[in-house]
């Protein structure tokens, strides 16, 4: 079976080109907020599967609350948890406002510039045409979708306490929310993820959650060849993804036959790969094994 999968893991946006001066980078792209939301949450799952933690799964009801959080942290230009809107004050009152029951739950923040969130130090021109800023011979651009996603998942594994929420064992399903807005005095984009888990809510409440199951994995060595089998008798679509050091993502083809999915690793390739199902209803990919 030829690309199933992998026809499937293609992701369209504008490819930025980079410049040595905000005069020079060109317009702004117009980033697709639900498609940097469903980037998060792919990039927060390589982290847990590197860390041989489960992934956490796509929930409406956080994602409502994440998108909400978002927006009120834009229009205040601040990153809080503990709000004085009415109704909306911690993440609890948030994910219930929307819904959903908070059983163990957090929250995490941030805050992006569209341009240069990596710091590169700049000096500020002004000339006829207004003022601009110069990164000398750096090259900046635009973030697109992927690299928006990237870069708000990499700031919060840098930082002990959102490390913990993205690597908590308690926690099972997750939502994410973007917003455009300013933050000193740049375009920036502010996120939110909010997760959540069993933490004593009720069995009717658990067993209505969607679950990750029924994939197994077998690894054999043939002919100095690395080969997975993978069975899996579920509802969502297995494959592989290759993600490099560059944060690339890369597509395999697979073998099926009956219900296993065969792939043969290529010994040369030092990229992380990942075992993967496809969520078609949501257009979520979930790594779920790291293949070693």
């Amino acid at each position: 079976m030829k690309k199933i999968f992998f026809l499937l893991l293609i992701f369209y946006f504008i490819l930025p080109l980079g410049a040595n001066t905000t005069r020079d980078i060109g317009d702004e792209i117009n980033l697709d907020l639900k498609l940097v939301a469903k980037w998060i949450l792919f990039y927060t799952n390589t982290e847990r599967i590197r860390n041989n933690l489960s992934p956490v799964q796509y929930d409406p009801d956080l994602e409502k609350a994440a998108v909400w959080q978002a927006e009120y942290n834009s229009k205040m230009r601040t990153l809080e948890h503990i709000i004085s809107a009415k109704d909306m004050k911690t993440p609890k009152d948030r994910i219930e406002y929307f819904g959903g029951r908070c059983g163990n739950c957090g929250e995490n923040l941030t805050v992006k510039f569209a341009v240069n969130s990596e710091g590169i130090p700049f000096a500020i021109k002004k000339d006829s045409n207004g003022t601009y800023y110069n990164y000398g011979t750096s090259i900046v651009k635009w973030r697109n979708e992927q690299e928006m996603g990237y870069t708000m998942v990499d700031s919060w594994m840098k930082s002990p306490g959102h490390r913990k929420n993205i690597l908590g064992n308690g926690f099972k399903w997750i939502g994410a929310g973007i917003a455009k807005g300013i933050y000193s005095n740049n375009k920036s984009y502010y996120g939110c993820q909010v997760f959540n888990g069993f933490g004593g809510l009720p069995e009717s409440f658990i067993k209505a959650k969607y679950q990750l199951s029924g994939f197994q994995m077998q690894k054999n060595i043939i002919d100095d060849k690395e080969v997975y089998i993978f069975i899996y008798n579920g509802e969502l679509i297995p494959g592989v993804i290759e993600v490099n050091k560059d944060k690339e993502l890369k597509s395999y083809d697979f073998v099926k036959k009956d219900k296993k999915y065969i792939f043969v690793k290529n010994m040369s390739v030092a990229a992380d790969l990942f075992a993967a199902l496809y969520d078609k209803k949501n257009n979520i990919f979930y790594p779920v094994i790291l293949l070693k």
